[in-house]
């Protein structure tokens, strides 16, 4: 019985152990393109005004 409380208090010491060494802050990545600038022309609602269900569109 207390060799069973030894194993269990040494997977406990060596879970808290490995969990203490996650690093959770990350480095931002690079982004090297520059946002476009797009005018809208529409809103959501005429768009939705527009679709006709069960059709298809083709440009």
């Amino acid at each position: 019985m207390k060799s069973i409380l030894k194993v269990l208090t040494l997977v406990l010491f060596t879970s808290f152990f490995v969990a203490s060494c996650v690093d959770n802050e990350f480095d931002e990545p690079e982004f090297p393109f520059k946002d476009p600038d797009i005018a809208t022309n529409t809103t959501i609602k005429a768009l939705k005004g527009k679709h006709i269900l069960g059709q298809f569109y083709h440009n």
